[in-house]
């Protein structure tokens, strides 16, 4: 009998641990839970299977015919598994169940969604969109791998990345190989044996291990576009074809004991980001949170820049992002949002407007109207960023370990990151940032980084600015002299791998103070940057020390007993 306080899945024919295919009972349920406002689904403990046809055949189409499925490739034909859309107060409790998926889709789409809460399940996949194998001969134009058991093929794949691994290590992802669109075309040679021919040489040698991700960005596992007070909690992904989790045009979203690790076998969890957040609003927060093995970084947050098409008068400005959105869902701002105004060489902000109204135009094109005359001396070149969607981060108690790249990536305001574990990722552990390569907004203000650990990070692929520890950076076509401001970097233990620790780019009032450093030199190199100050730092003052470079107004850098 169907209840009026909840739906358990059982009802509509999903039984856990069959085999069968769930998909059309779940999509049924969440049917039945939005047409007669139940406000939660429930899950019998165990796994549940989701093979779809669609998603065989989707997975198909790349794999054996060529199809391309990665970001902002075909968004409109990509499979998704479940849609919640305009729902309010709904709970999804897994049951502490396993969802697997077979073929190729995007599991989850919270489209419009209010008071959202989704607990309890794991996200795995029948066969994972990468293979894990070891070189056993190479050259300058080829190589042979040989496949581990599981990762055999019945013929050419399609590879777009690869990335080495030690498989014997505490820390397998090492980030010393990673290449992308390397890997012109695959030669089947036996169900386990792949010949891999690219144009260049590669750096592989008998004897390595590899693994290859057949595509780079499919869909996110969960999608968060336009939601608002979001809980996810006790939720593991051990894989997802491209991100784990996006939030765009979303407003506070609170992860507890979210965890991401890869299956057992495995070195990889996501295929790229763990999470990844744009243009939201409110708190984005995590708690207890651990991630391990992801393709790239563990945590972005960050809105966009938008480019000037055309100056439609003093106060109408006719904008595009130039770039695809992570999401593959429109970006764009609100009336009554404040815009900043931004250099578009050095993406340093010179004013800031509030918009009137917007409008939305075809092909991602927005008109922005706002209550003020465009400010004098507007280049053509300069940027917008929107300066009311801007999400505070919270990250405490959370782990970030062995990922390929930088842990966290803060492009945001208000931030806090503390009592954290940075163990062994291939990148800078904490990189605040503000870029022109990826039209991703906007200068940091407010940042509290406090009582951490670092252990050994970067030295391989997304070490930024050459430091292990945190990168400070502004990453426009000049160097100014103040982008970024009010950071505070306090009591913080750090083992390096012998090289930079922090590197302090275009900022301004900056505290370094009462940390450890072991195994850092030098602890600091700063360029382009005023009134930062180190006071109480721990460090080897015969081996290390701090680097002023150029463009920093050396009277305001403050060093104490430092050195």
């Amino acid at each position: 009998m169907l209840s009026l306080d909840y739906v358990n899945i059982a009802d509509f024919g999903a039984r856990p641990n069959k085999g069968e295919d769930s998909t059309e009972a779940v999509r049924k349920a969440i049917a039945h839970c939005r047409k007669h406002g139940i406000g939660k689904l429930v899950f019998e403990r165990g796994r549940y299977d989701f093979k779809h046809p669609s998603f065989l055949e989707q997975y198909d189409q790349v794999m054996k015919h060529g199809a391309q499925m990665d970001l902002g490739q075909s968004s409109e034909q990509k499979a998704v598994a479940f849609r919640l859309e305009d729902m309010s107060d709904f709970e999804w409790d897994g049951g502490d169940s396993e969802f697997v998926f077979h073929g190729l889709a995007q599991p989850f789409a919270c489209l419009r969604c209010r008071s959202l809460k989704l607990h309890r399940f794991t996200v795995d996949w029948h066969r994972p969109l990468f293979l894990q194998g070891v070189v056993g001969d190479a050259g300058d134009s080829s190589a042979i791998v040989e496949l581990g058991k599981g990762y055999e093929v019945d013929g050419p794949v399609p590879i777009a990345a690869l990335l080495n691994y030690d498989p014997d290590s505490e820390y397998p992802l090492t980030g010393t190989v990673d290449a992308f669109h390397c890997v012109e075309r695959t030669e089947w040679l036996a169900p386990n044996r792949l010949k891999l021919h690219y144009s260049r040489p590669q750096g592989l040698k008998p004897g390595m291990h590899f693994v290859m991700r057949h595509l780079m960005n499919y869909r996110m596992g969960i999608l968060f576009y336009e939601c608002s007070q979001v809980q996810v909690h006790d939720v593991t992904l051990r894989y997802t074809p491209g991100m784990g989790i996006i939030g765009h045009r979303s407003e506070d979203l609170a992860f507890t004991r979210l965890k991401v690790a890869p299956g057992a076998g495995r070195v990889l969890s996501t295929n790229t980001d763990a999470t990844h957040f744009i243009s939201c609003k409110g708190e984005i927060s995590f708690t207890e949170c651990s991630f391990e093995g992801m393709g790239d970084d563990a945590v972005n947050v960050h809105g966009f820049y938008f480019r000037v098409r055309t100056l439609i008068d003093d106060y109408t400005i006719e904008a595009f992002v130039d770039i695809e959105p992570q999401s593959e869902m429109p970006e764009y701002p609100d009336a009554g949002d404040a815009i900043e105004f931004v250099r578009g060489d050095t993406l340093e902000p010179y004013a800031t407007h509030v918009l009137e109204a917007v409008e939305r135009k075809s092909n991602g094109v927005v008109l922005f109207k706002f209550r003020q005359p465009i400010p004098p001396g507007m280049n053509m070149t300069d940027l917008m960023a929107n300066a009311t969607r801007v999400a505070a981060l919270t990250m405490t108690d959370c782990t970030v370990r062995n990922n390929r790249a930088r842990a966290i990536l803060v492009q945001t305001r208000n931030v806090r990151i503390e009592n954290c574990l940075f163990d062994h990722c291939t990148g800078t552990a904490i990189h605040l940032n503000c870029s022109i390569h990826w039209y991703e907004s906007l200068t940091v203000r407010q940042v509290v980084i406090r009582n951490n650990k670092f252990l050994e990070c970067g030295g391989g692929c997304g070490t930024i600015g050459g430091a292990g520890v945190m990168t400070v950076s502004a990453e426009g076509a000049e160097s100014v002299l103040v982008v970024h401001r009010d950071i505070q970097f306090r009591n913080n233990i750090v083992y390096g791998r012998g090289g930079l620790g922090l590197r302090i780019q275009s900022a301004e009032h900056m505290i370094v103070a009462d940390n450890q450093f072991n195994g850092c030199s030098p602890i600091a190199e700063l360029d382009h940057s005023r009134h930062i100050r180190f006071r109480g730092n721990r460090y080897d003052r015969n081996r290390a020390g701090i680097v002023i470079g150029e463009g920093c107004v050396d009277k305001t850098i403050e060093l104490g007993k430092e050195q």
